[in-house]
């Protein structure tokens, strides 16, 4: 995953994009208040902009490779990172395609890997710390 994603046959950037089996890019975009016309608190009618922005995602990743992100869905998860990161992997898992073997099956498996990388480096940490702690009482 990669936050603000150049995408180059654009000249412009994404707000995230997360890459998927067989080099299938979806962009990820955050839409908060500046992107959305708000006659109403949950209203998820674009700006010009906004749209035009997620109309070329589209036409150069694909129909359907584009997901919005409502700043009030996130603020609901309540900062609960568990939470963000689970319904961020089923917003991803709705994807068309992006859970068949095409496509390698890889968004479904998103929350597990984003997961597993924070243990990795976790555990990594924690050898860090356990070897200093040793090195501090073998010189004392």
């Amino acid at each position: 995953m990669t936050p603000e994603a150049a995408v180059p046959e654009l000249r412009c950037t994404a707000d995230v994009v997360v890459e998927l089996g067989g080099g299938r890019r979806v962009a990820v975009e955050v839409e908060g208040p500046g992107r959305l016309l708000t006659n109403h608190p949950h209203t998820e009618t674009r700006t010009g902009p906004a749209e035009l922005l997620r109309r070329q995602l589209e036409r150069v990743l694909g129909s359907g490779n584009v997901v919005g992100v409502s700043y009030w869905a996130w603020e609901e998860l309540g900062g609960d990172r568990g939470r963000q990161e689970a319904w961020l992997g089923g917003r991803l898992a709705e994807v068309p395609g992006a859970g068949d073997e095409e496509s390698g099956g890889e968004a479904k498996g998103w929350r597990t890997r984003k997961r597993q990388a924070r243990e990795r480096q976790g555990e990594k940490g924690l050898e860090e710390q356990q070897g200093a702690e040793k090195k501090g009482r073998e010189e004392a």
